[in-house]
């Protein structure tokens, strides 16, 4: 079983390859297409007080994300959000347009930065639109679920053929073997294939066939004041969000039963995090790839599309799941992170949203009953990376990436820690 599943992480590797000029891969190209041009484009002018100027440049950005290399993944209520033609044509409104300007300057400036300096994130639309490139790129999980005639035969075919053969070699050390032209032929009669496809696993709920949670911030008090600042926002006016920790909860969408397991035990921990966890039910992973990659600074808090009671404010709410895992049953578990210090992101977005008085309670890597640090000395292994330092959009930063994941000295048990408080040293 170990065998075959580190296959299928290597295989990924020809898959990005072979799709170049698929849907999906063509997802993929747009999203490094759109941070290259976006680090091209002269955004200064949207700065600008010169009405003339800034209409010119908004016009300019609105090209450019119209333009096919980056259309298929760009956010429409973005581009309305800049290019309002009411707003244009009426000059009454003109420092609603001056504010929209210089907030989509902030947009493209801080693309990709994970800054959470200021409240206007949770507000301002994203560039990306997640749920599009979740859609997109859906038809790897049905490659994989084997979800076409003849794929589950094939599946079995290439394990037999591959699983033993790959073991010690990274995946581009498997170039010109037979396992790799017979995982191009698989992925070729997919594709040939995938038309006849009705079930798709991107509608299937998470944790179907593999015991996994998505977790997300959860709003669970205070979502129609949330909405009338997110009108004063859009006209310009000043927002001050004025939450707590208590109108927030930490959601997970998982099966029932794992999950009922996970709260059973967390409700006995002492930790902040493990307090606030919320089960979300078995949502679909088209549902939960819309809203828990969409990171404040990338997107703005985002409405479930099946829970109107609840709102989403990104995934940074449990960066290190090793108590939910454990509290589930699981045997053993791993906790994956890199080097270095443990990231300002998730504080900043913390102290925003009303936990600034318990950030000590879930970061800290000190204090014994800190969510963080349960978690770290909880996990029976850690691997450490440094993918911080790595390119994921260029093939070398992949084969990188790769490289350091491979690494077996960085995977550190429980008496390999000493001196290390983030978990790696």
């Amino acid at each position: 079983m170990a065998q075959r599943a580190a296959f299928l992480m290597k295989s990924l590797y020809f898959w990005l390859d072979i799709i170049k000029e698929s849907p999906e891969g063509e997802a993929l190209a747009h999203i490094r297409t759109l941070k290259a041009r976006l680090n091209t484009f002269d955004s200064s002018r949207l700065g600008s007080t010169d009405l003339v100027v800034v209409k010119n440049a908004l016009m300019a950005l609105q090209t450019l994300l119209e333009s096919d290399s980056v259309r298929a993944i760009v956010n429409q209520d973005f581009l309305k959000f800049i290019f309002d033609r009411d707003l244009l044509s009426d000059p009454r409104r003109a420092p609603i347009l001056l504010f929209r300007a210089k907030e989509a300057k902030k947009a493209v400036e801080q693309f990709g930065a994970f800054d959470a300096s200021s409240p206007q994130i949770f507000f301002r639309p994203g560039i990306i639109d997640f749920q599009a490139i979740g859609r997109l790129i859906g038809n790897l999980g049905d490659f994989y679920a084997g979800y076409a005639p003849g794929m589950a035969e094939s599946w079995q075919n290439l394990f037999a053929s591959c699983s033993e053969a790959a073991v010690g070699r990274l995946p581009w050390q498997l170039e010109g073997t037979e396992c790799v032209e017979r995982f191009r032929a698989t992925v070729t009669a997919f594709r040939s294939g995938s038309k006849s496809v009705t079930s798709h696993r991107i509608d299937e709920p998470v944790g179907r066939h593999l015991q996994v949670a998505v977790t997300t911030a959860t709003l669970v008090k205070g979502q129609d004041r949330f909405q009338m600042l997110e009108q004063t926002y859009r006209d310009g006016g000043e927002v001050a969000l004025n939450f707590t920790a208590d109108d927030f909860s930490f959601g997970y969408a998982a099966p029932r039963p794992w999950f009922d397991r996970a709260m059973a035990g967390l409700r006995s921990l002492p930790d902040l995090r493990s307090k606030k966890a919320l089960y979300l039910g078995e949502l679909p992973w088209s549902e939960m790839l819309a809203v828990s990659p969409a990171e404040p600074g990338l997107a703005s808090a985002q409405k479930f599309p099946t829970l109107a009671q609840y709102i989403s404010f990104g995934g940074w709410s449990d960066l290190a799941p090793v108590n939910v895992l454990a509290e589930s049953g699981c045997e053993q578990t791993i906790y994956l992170t890199r080097r270095g210090p443990d990231s300002k992101f998730a504080r900043g977005i913390a102290s925003q949203l009303g936990f600034a008085a318990d950030l000590e309670a879930l970061f800290s890597t000190d204090a014994p009953n800190s969510s963080l640090h349960l978690a770290i000395n909880r996990a029976d292994k850690i691997l450490c990376t440094d993918w911080d330092s790595f390119d994921g959009f260029s093939l070398t930063g992949i084969k990188q990436l790769f490289t350091d994941a491979y690494r077996t000295a960085s995977l550190l048990s429980r008496s390999d820690r000493g001196n290390a408080p983030t978990g790696c040293h």
